[in-house]
């Protein structure tokens, strides 16, 4: 790698926002957030298409890749963190993880790979995934409302004989 190259690493680093877990704080070179939402599509024999029911949205998924070497002037014990978030991971517990372009969320890491290149003497490299981890009570309350809000809903349905209802007695009706 030439001087130039290094130099401009370095500075990109000293420059960017810390990521943290756990009270454990270090630079990221890359951020990815993936969300998605869950669904299930039903299918009705004879019938073109379908129904996809929306299920609301899944847990969010956050990787980071992050370079731990000793040459970050504003990052003096950069090293020394990569030991520090092991032995967080290791205990499988969630903590607040603060994503630099997204704020702060409670995660667990789930995967954590370090890389080490012979040639390169000052560090390691690091990729985390980290899953969100919600407040089960108040997964608990939302979950509750919603099956109240569905079976409602399904009642309703029944009582004014959704059109729903009358195509499939039409249809397996001979």
């Amino acid at each position: 790698q030439r001087p130039e190259q290094r130099s401009a690493e370095v500075n990109l680093l000293d420059g960017n926002l810390p990521a943290e877990f756990g009270g454990v704080k270090w630079p990221v070179m890359d951020v990815d957030v993936k969300g998605s939402l869950r669904h299930h599509v039903h299918e009705y024999l004879h019938t073109p298409g379908g129904d996809v029911e929306s299920l609301d949205r899944k847990l969010y998924q956050i990787t980071m890749q992050s370079v731990f070497h000793d040459v970050f002037p504003k990052w003096p014990d950069l090293y020394l963190a990569l030991g520090d978030l092991m032995a967080l991971f290791e205990t499988g517990n969630s903590y607040p993880l603060h994503i630099p372009t997204v704020g702060t969320i409670t995660a667990k890491c789930i995967e954590w790979d370090r890389r080490m290149v012979s040639k390169i003497k000052s560090g390691e490299s690091a990729t985390f995934v980290f899953i969100e981890v919600q407040d089960t009570a108040a997964l608990a309350a939302r979950t509750s409302l919603a099956i109240r809000a569905s079976l409602t809903s399904s009642a309703a349905a029944l009582a004014t004989g959704s059109s729903r209802s009358r195509t499939a007695t039409r249809r397996t009706t001979f």
